[in-house]
């Protein structure tokens, strides 16, 4: 005997959806700041190369950095900062914490926080740079300390 697909499943196909869709975990983006330089990357513009290399893709004009100091890759569904330079870099996540050491190591970013190169973050004399993890579906990106300006 054949059975037709459409009688076994019956009228009523369609799946049943309770509240909210989830939204994904997955980031779409990457915030940096250093001073004034403020910019937003999607995955699709991975690797970001940070360094004082007018060819480095976020470029930091300080000799305390490196021409390629880091840099950060999408692996996956996770943004990898891996420490390319002589000096170190190091990584503080939230406000206050634990602080992360990276000597030619990588560590996958999450969240908010900063990362010091060639220095701890805070110390005055090194450069740091705030970092964020966006999802583009959840907000529209924000600058620090408040709504990003148009210009």
């Amino acid at each position: 005997y054949r059975m037709d697909a459409a009688v076994l499943l019956g009228a009523d196909d369609t799946a049943t959806q309770f509240g909210e869709p989830m939204r994904s975990v997955e980031p779409d983006g990457m915030r940096l700041v250093w001073q004034d330089l403020d910019r937003v990357f999607d995955i699709g513009a991975m690797p970001i190369v940070l360094g004082r290399s007018v060819q480095a893709t976020y470029c930091i004009t300080d000799a305390r950095v490196s021409r390629s100091h880091a840099r950060i890759d999408w692996h996956g569904s996770s943004f990898e900062l891996t420490d390319l330079s002589y000096n170190g870099t190091y990584v503080r996540f939230g406000e206050s914490g634990e602080l992360l050491s990276l000597k030619r190591g990588s560590c996958t970013l999450h969240g908010s926080g900063v990362i010091g190169l060639g220095g701890v973050p805070g110390d005055e004399q090194s450069p740091t740079v705030r970092f964020e993890v966006l999802h583009f579906a959840d907000t529209e990106p924000q600058a620090f300390g408040g709504p990003r300006s148009r210009r």
